[in-house]
C-alpha cells in the first residue's frame, strides 16, 4: 500500500465498495495511514460495520463524503463531519460515467479468484460497476474470514475488468500496516 498511498494527491477520491460489502483491511489501513492521505477525499456508501477513517483522529485528515451514510457513517453524520452528497440511488452509475465522480482509487472486496480467474463483486447493484469503469486504479481484497489478498492495478497500468486481476501477495490483518 505505500507505493499507492505515496502517490496520492490531496483531493484524490477515494471510493470504497458498498454497504456490507465494505473492504475492513483497506478500511482500516485508510484509517491508519490517513496522516500521510491528508486531504484525500473517501467516499463510503452505505457502510454497515465500523467505519475506521470516520474516526476523529482520520477525519482530522480525510474529508469523508458518503451518498448514503448507513450505520457505519451514522455517529459522524450526526456530528456533521461527513459531507452528504445530495442525489438520488438511481444517479449514481450515471455520476461516475458522466465524470461527476470520479474514483482515482477504487477499493473493493471481492470473491475469491475461480479456476477461470474471474472475481465477483458480490450482490453489488449500485454504482460499483460504474466505478470500476471509470477507476483510474483498482485495490480489491479477496477472501473472506482468515485469508486475504490484495490485489493492486497501479495508476500508470490501464485497468481491464476484473478477470485481469491477480492477487500480489496474500497478508493478514497484523502485517497491514
Amino acid at each position: 500500500m505505500a507505493p499507492l498511498i505515496d502517490a496520492l494527491p490531496a483531493g484524490a477520491r477515494v471510493v470504497l465498495h458498498s454497504g456490507h460489502a465494505q473492504p475492513p483491511l483497506l478500511a482500516e489501513m485508510l484509517a491508519q495511514h490517513a496522516p500521510a492521505l491528508h486531504g484525500v477525499q473517501v467516499l463510503a456508501t452505505m457502510p454497515m460495520v465500523d467505519a475506521p477513517y470516520a474516526s476523529a483522529a482520520a477525519l482530522a485528515h480525510l474529508k469523508v463524503e458518503s451518498l448514503m451514510p448507513g450505520l457505519g457513517l451514522r455517529q459522524a453524520a450526526l456530528a456533521d463531519s461527513v459531507n452528504l452528497l445530495r442525489h438520488t440511488v438511481f444517479d449514481w452509475p450515471a455520476l461516475f460515467a458522466k465524470g461527476d465522480l470520479r474514483a482515482d482509487v477504487l477499493m473493493l472486496q471481492v470473491s475469491p479468484v475461480d479456476a477461470d480467474g474471474r472475481v465477483s463483486l458480490g450482490v453489488s447493484v449500485d454504482f460499483m460497476h460504474a466505478a470500476l469503469a471509470s477507476a483510474r486504479c483498482v485495490v480489491a481484497t479477496a477472501g473472506f474470514l482468515h485469508s486475504t489478498s490484495i490485489g493492486l492495478c497501479p495508476p500508470t497500468m490501464p485497468f481491464k475488468p476484473p478477470r485481469w486481476w491477480h492477487p500480489m501477495r496474500s497478508i493478514s490483518a497484523s502485517q497491514s500496516t
